[in-house]
C-alpha cells in the first residue's frame, strides 16, 4: 500500500486490487477531511485514471483562474458554497475521473480566503431534499494539492509498469 498526500486533509491510499481483471487495474481510496470518498467504486484503471489525474494536476498549475476569489461566496457557509456552485456552474466538477469518482462530487473553492476542497458523497445524502445535505471539506494549499495529485499519478504508472 501506498499513501499519498494527508488522508486528514487530501490524500490517496492504493494498493494491488484483488479481485480486478488485469494488472492495469489498482485500488484507489481518496480522502477529503479524514473521510474515505470512494464508498462505492475504488479500483482504478490505471492508464485512465493516472492520465486524467495528472491532466487535472497540469490544468491547475497552468491555469491559475480556479484560484480567483469569489464575492458570491462570502455569505453562504461551505455547505451551501458546495451546492451553489453544484446548480449554477457550468463547469465540471473537481476529481470527475471516471468510474472510481462517480459517488460523490467535488469542488474547488475559495472560500473565506482559503481554498478549499469540498465533498458531496451520494449514498450519505439519499434524503437531501428534507434534510441539510451532508457536506465534507477541507482546507488546502495550492502547492501541495498539485504536488499530491502529481505524485499519486506517477505512483500509479510506477506500480504497473513495476
Amino acid at each position: 500500500m501506498i499513501e499519498i498526500g494527508d488522508k486528514r486533509s487530501f490524500g490517496f491510499e492504493t494498493s494491488n486490487c484483488g479481485d480486478c481483471p488485469s494488472e492495469q487495474f489498482l485500488t484507489v481510496d481518496i480522502f477529503i477531511a479524514g473521510k474515505l470518498l470512494t464508498t462505492s467504486d475504488n479500483s482504478a484503471y490505471v492508464p485512465h485514471f493516472a492520465g486524467v489525474v495528472d491532466a487535472t494536476q497540469r490544468h491547475l498549475r497552468n491555469d491559475l483562474a480556479w484560484l480567483q476569489y469569489r464575492d458570491d461566496l462570502s455569505a453562504l457557509n461551505l455547505s451551501e458554497a458546495h451546492h451553489y456552485i453544484s446548480r449554477t456552474e457550468g463547469r465540471e466538477s473537481f476529481m470527475n475521473w471516471g468510474p472510481t469518482t462517480d459517488g460523490f462530487s467535488c469542488h474547488l473553492i475559495v472560500f473565506r480566503g482559503s481554498l478549499w476542497i469540498t465533498a458531496y458523497i451520494y449514498s450519505e445524502n439519499p434524503d437531501h431534499e428534507t434534510n441539510a445535505p451532508i457536506v465534507d471539506g477541507c482546507k488546502v494549499l495550492p502547492f501541495d494539492l498539485i504536488v499530491t495529485l502529481e505524485r499519486q499519478a506517477q505512483a500509479m504508472r510506477t506500480w504497473t509498469d513495476g
